[in-house]
């Protein structure tokens, strides 16, 4: 479209022929595409070794050449001993694997409590233009592979999910069931006229005359997805059994283990009046549910009109805490953190929606999802990522207070990840836009009390980098945060905004040719991440501004309501003054 012509024609008036400028944004998008990122990581603890840990992780990487993305598994093993005094250094030893292994047909992968199993759900299909597609669980156990099921076979389910939004693949406490979530099984539809139908099986799994009807999905990037139903997978006699007695008025997903293993807790989605979108609209009814597996029966556990996500339950089974949004209004708001008493059923909030931030203090909370293991071993604190303004920051809340400290090591400044928490060690990622991701681990502790403080404040230390790209753009690169405020007659001056730029490293006065990206949504961020296309742009030489204009999230509540109503006029005119600003001084 135009905005692609404009780049083109303001790069090829950079370079003596159209041909040359096309041949070095080729090479330079070849090399950036290289940089590989972490998608999964599993903190593991060696049985009978006190300070030995391993790290599981899953990367994934740009294939230009099969136009694809490939995964694979990298493997740590950390052993490290504390030092006698504060003052000393962490001795500390690494081992990883020295090549990744390639995940094909990579679906979802879980590892078992006692790291004894690896489940793995691969994805494949038959013929070479990609037929009907085919489902296998694999579990793996050692070095070998123990058992391999074609779940596409069973008659008890259809399509195994392994999206972010309703997918799981989770193992029981004793490791002897694995569950999650697959499309309810739909008898066959077969036509009036085709005659060499096999309809005299007696099952009743076929319905004549239904091959074209309609069902309704949850499109976007979830079509296909009609009516999700938990599924519980028997390692003893390897086979499923799908919880088909939950309502049809529910599409069910995030699903997790009760206590003791007694029942599923899961989010449930209202299908009525309509299935819409849910990848880019948080804002859907939802509530969180309980089945008891000894009497099938559904509890509601969390207020019914609001959207929810991601519950978790703590290491002693007796707490749960989840997030929380209002219904309708903006696809994406400031969410609230939940907590559940088990035991008791009461509900309380953790931590509050934050309408304005005052000055660079916590925004409140912009997360979609929490990370499947997210509890210190005691039980007392919340460790997850959340966006803050520009930034995406490692959190930790304190259940008993609701007090919420920012906890990423300082110093270095971008996009924070956390990935697991597991006996108060943490796995998490760090990038900024001119520094591929890299994957630490670092150990959580509470540090002397704060003046004036009754809750003692939570910290990282001895961290240290167990996996990092190959790429590094430091000295070719420089970026900034620009704090903006809006300018003439807008009605909401005070909400401030802000633009993450990009440009190259130069020591000259002559300005970069500037490309302006306000992100989509409109309720979304552009993080201080590394982004492929954005590195590759700078290294041609081109200065990259991303907007976050008024309404991105992460900079409180009230920023982002003051875009409704203004779409196409607010935007629009923070934007105009970001170019203004950027012309002026920097581009």
């Amino acid at each position: 479209g135009e905005p692609y012509f404009a780049i083109y024609n303001m790069a090829v008036n950079c370079c003596s022929t159209t041909t040359q400028f096309e041949d070095a944004a080729t090479r330079q998008f070849e090399h950036v595409a290289r940089v590989s990122s972490p998608s999964w990581a599993r903190i593991g603890k060696r049985t009978g070794e006190q300070n030995v840990f391993s790290v599981e992780s899953v990367w994934n990487q740009r294939d230009l050449v099969k136009k694809q993305k490939r995964h694979f598994k990298r493997s740590n093993v950390l052993s490290f001993r504390l030092p006698s005094n504060e003052r000393g250094k962490i001795d500390y030893k690494l081992w990883q694997t020295p090549c990744p292994t390639e995940l094909s047909n990579f679906g979802m992968v879980s590892v078992s409590p006692s790291q004894k199993f690896l489940a793995v759900l691969k994805n494949e299909s038959d013929g070479a233009n990609g037929g009907d597609k085919k489902q296998y669980l694999e579990i793996w156990q050692s070095d070998c592979l123990i058992h391999c099921v074609k779940l596409c076979d069973s008659k008890k389910h259809g399509t195994v999910y392994d999206d972010a939004t309703f997918g799981v693949l989770e193992w029981s406490t004793a490791e002897d069931q694995l569950l999650f979530i697959a499309e309810r099984h739909r008898p066959k539809a077969i036509s009036y006229f085709d005659k060499n139908a096999d309809t005299t099986s007696g099952d009743g799994d076929h319905v004549r005359g239904a091959e074209h009807l309609f069902y309704e999905d949850w499109g976007e990037l979830l079509t296909g997805h009609h009516c999700p139903v938990p599924v519980v997978f028997s390692l003893d006699t390897q086979q499923c059994q799908a919880i088909n007695d939950i309502s049809h008025d529910l599409s069910v997903g995030q699903a997790i283990w009760g206590p003791n293993g007694e029942g599923l807790v899961f989010v449930g989605w209202d299908n009525k009046p309509r299935r819409l979108g849910l990848i880019y609209c948080s804002n859907r009814k939802s509530a969180v549910y309980y089945w008891n597996f000894k009497d099938s029966t559904l509890e509601t556990l969390s207020a019914t009109e609001m959207a929810v996500a991601s519950p978790r339950l703590s290491p002693d089974e007796n707490k749960l805490v989840y997030l929380q949004s209002r219904v309708g209004g903006p696809h994406r708001s400031c969410v609230k953190l939940m907590l559940l008493e088990f035991r008791t059923r009461n509900v309380k909030t953790l931590v509050d929606v934050v309408d304005v931030p005052d000055g660079n203090s916590f925004p409140g909370l912009y997360v979609e999802t929490l990370p499947t293991r997210c509890w210190s071993q005691d039980g007392s604190k919340v460790v997850f990522s959340s966006i803050w303004q520009s930034r995406k920051e490692i959190l930790c809340v304190d259940v008993l207070s609701g007090s919420v400290c920012k906890i990423s090591p300082d110093g270095m400044i971008g996009c924070w990840s956390v990935f697991d928490v597991f006996d108060d060690m943490a796995v998490f990622s760090f990038a900024s836009p001119i520094s591929p991701p890299c994957l630490m681990i670092g150990q959580l502790s509470d540090s002397k009390m704060k003046v004036g403080s009754t809750v003692p404040s939570v910290q990282i230390e001895n961290i240290i980098t167990i996996g990092a790209s190959h790429c590094h753009y430091e000295g070719d690169m420089t970026w900034e945060i620009i704090s903006l405020k809006p300018s003439g007659g807008d009605h909401i001056k005070s909400i401030s905004y802000e633009a993450v730029l990009i440009k190259p490293a130069t020591t000259t006065d002559v300005k970069p040719p500037m490309i302006v990206t306000p992100h989509g949504g409109p309720h979304s961020c552009y993080m201080s991440d590394f982004m492929v296309g954005n590195a590759a742009l700078c290294l041609l030489g081109f200065a990259v501004l991303s907007v976050n204009y008024r309404g991105s999230i992460g900079f409180g509540q009230a920023s982002i309501d003051a875009l409704l109503g203004n779409v196409g006029t607010m935007d629009v005119h923070d934007v105009q003054t970001d170019c203004g600003e950027m012309k002026e001084l920097r581009c």
